[in-house]
Formats: structure tokens, C-alpha cells, sequence
């Protein structure tokens, strides 16, 4: 490849990140800088330009001196996103997106001296990262192949017999049973704005699991849903029983193409349902109230965790984890 064709530019233009974000191929919020600037964390944004072309972006999420390229929890898929050329033969595009992710790969190495980068499950073709410095003992990238699951919600959309509908019949029995079961015991699903319950019962869960949070964490968890909930981007959902005592909430936002599932926290009483009634009234929450077809449930890459979200019928959907 020529490496004269593409050359990075910082970004200095809110506006023409937002464009290339809003015309992107693999466009997601966490790319946006409405979500970022919730984050308190450092970034850079990078233009990979053609000529006066803007033909792709990377967001990075930086350590405090910038010369590492970081993993940050809140920040699920980053890294490169590509502009979109609907028009474009697929050959072409897709030569031209190797060529892009290749002038990438090498550059980044130049300009940082760690790098670990989640990118985007649009982003298949990793050729560039597979192969670089590849007729050489030089360092090379690894590779780490991680999955999230995607569920299409559309058909949940204007239904009154949710039971009939293929999405149900695809979850898993245990996730039928408690479905049902958390109809027969009257557990009710209802929106809240009551973030710091929500928080306060995540501390705990997490402490019961031995798992220390970091103050600047919980602070960051509370702005992002706080700012959503109030922009109507995203949803706190409580299920609580009969007696209305909280069992689980669930908080999922959504952008222009998906929704998200971000945080869930139940409390001390455990009901076996109570997380199974808590995502499938989401599910038809966000049907039903926005225009979204696809749920992300943003990972299930550990045992018990991957198999409950698994559980409920999704695609599996492998993105990869790259760093040197």
C-alpha cells in the first residue's frame, strides 16, 4: 500500500466529527461526543483523510499522558469508524476499507506505545492487524475474539399476545417460566427516574461479589443514566412483586440504530424471575415507544453471565479486542 495515500489528522471540529459519526457504516453512540463528554476520561479523535476527503475516524480512549491507548468500561466498542459509501460496488468497499484499517494499524504504533482497541462488530475485516509485521520478528498485534448478542425486536411492535410471537417462542425455557411466572405473582415492570436507588443497590450487588467499585465509576454510571433518561434516550425499568418491593431494574439506551442494555442491579430478595421480567419488558418497552429493531445486550463473554443473556434468543455476534 501506498502510505502516502491517507494521513491522520486531529480533530478540531465538533461538526465534522458528528457528520462522519452520523454518515458512518458502523455509527454507535459510544463514537458520539454527547455520550463521551458524560465520561470524564480522555480521549483523542483522529481524521483519516484523502486528499480534503474525510474517509474514516478513531475514537481512542488515552491514559492520562496520552501515549496509550486504553480499554475504558463505558466506552464498549471504539477505535475505527468508517464512513459509509452506500453507493459503492462491495469490491471496491471493501478494498478500500482493508486499505484504510491497514494505513491504520501502522500508524498507530507510531504515535503510541500500547494500544488495546474493542472496535465495532461492523468492523470483519481485521486482515490488517492479522498481518502486520508479518514477514518480521516485530511485535505484533493480538488478537482476541470477544461476542455480544443481538436480538431483533421488532416483531414485539403493536402486540397483545406476546406468547405467539417467535421471539418468545426462541427464548429459552427457564426464560419462558419466568416470564410466566412473574405474570402469575403480579410482579409489575414500570419506568423510574429513581437513579440512586438504582446505584445504590449496584454498590451492593457488587460488593456481595466481592468486586470494588471506584467512586469515579459509580459517579460516571449516574451521570450517563441521569443524562439519558432526561434526553429520552434511555429507560431505568423497576420490576417489583405484589407488595411493590423492588426486585431488579435494568437500564438500556438506545441511538439511532440500536439500544443498548447497560447496567442491571437487583436487591437483597432475589427472585428467581425477577431479571428475565425485567429485559423482556424492556424489550417490549423499546419496541413499543421507540423505533429501534435491534437490542445489544453489550457482551457475554463470561460463563453464567453469557449464557443468561444468550438465553434469550439472540444472534451471537463476535467483535474483536486488539492490542499490542
Amino acid at each position: 500500500m501506498n502510505s502516502n495515500k491517507y494521513k491522520l489528522v486531529k480533530v478540531d471540529s465538533k461538526e465534522l466529527w458528528n457528520d462522519l459519526v452520523n454518515s458512518s457504516s458502523n455509527y454507535s453512540l459510544f463514537f458520539s461526543l454527547e455520550y463521551l463528554s458524560l465520561l470524564e476520561t480522555k480521549y483523542n479523535l483522529w481524521l483519516v483523510m484523502q486528499g480534503t476527503e474525510v474517509k474514516a475516524g478513531l475514537l481512542l480512549i488515552v491514559s492520562e499522558n496520552e501515549k496509550n491507548i486504553v480499554s475504558n468500561d463505558f466506552v464498549i466498542y471504539s477505535g475505527i469508524i468508517l464512513k459509509d459509501y452506500k453507493n459503492t460496488k462491495i469490491a471496491k468497499k471493501t478494498h478500500q476499507s482493508f486499505q484504510i484499517i491497514e494505513f491504520v494499524s501502522e500508524e498507530l504504533t507510531k504515535i503510541y506505545k500500547n494500544i488495546t482497541l474493542s472496535l465495532s462488530p461492523e468492523i470483519i475485516d481485521i486482515r490488517p492487524f492479522q498481518w502486520f509485521n508479518y514477514h518480521n520478528d516485530k511485535k505484533k498485534y493480538k488478537i482476541d475474539i470477544k461476542f455480544t448478542s443481538l436480538i431483533n425486536i421488532s416483531e414485539l411492535r403493536k402486540k397483545i399476545n406476546y406468547e405467539q410471537t417467535k421471539i418468545f417462542q426462541n427464548l429459552d425455557f427457564a426464560r419462558r417460566y419466568n416470564i410466566r411466572e412473574a405474570i402469575k405473582e403480579d410482579c409489575i415492570v414500570q419506568q423510574s427516574k429513581n437513579v440512586r436507588s438504582f446505584v445504590s443497590n449496584y454498590k451492593l450487588m457488587m460488593s456481595n461479589q466481592n468486586i470494588n467499585i471506584s467512586k469515579e465509576k459509580i459517579n460516571t454510571m449516574t451521570r450517563v443514566i441521569d443524562y439519558y433518561i432526561h434526553k429520552n434516550k434511555g429507560v431505568l425499568l423497576e420490576a417489583k412483586d405484589k407488595n411493590n418491593e423492588l426486585l431488579y431494574t435494568a437500564f438500556y439506551l438506545w441511538d439511532l440504530n440500536k439500544a443498548y442494555y447497560m447496567f442491571g442491579a437487583g436487591t437483597q430478595k432475589n427472585v428467581s424471575y425477577q431479571a428475565t421480567i425485567a429485559n423482556w419488558e424492556a424489550f417490549k418497552y423499546l419496541a413499543n415507544n421507540t423505533d429501534i429493531e435491534f437490542v445489544d445486550l453489550e457482551g457475554v463473554n463470561s460463563p453464567k453471565r453469557g449464557w443468561f443473556k444468550l438465553s434469550f434468543g439472540g444472534n451471537l455476534i463476535p467483535y474483536y479486542r486488539i492490542s499490542i
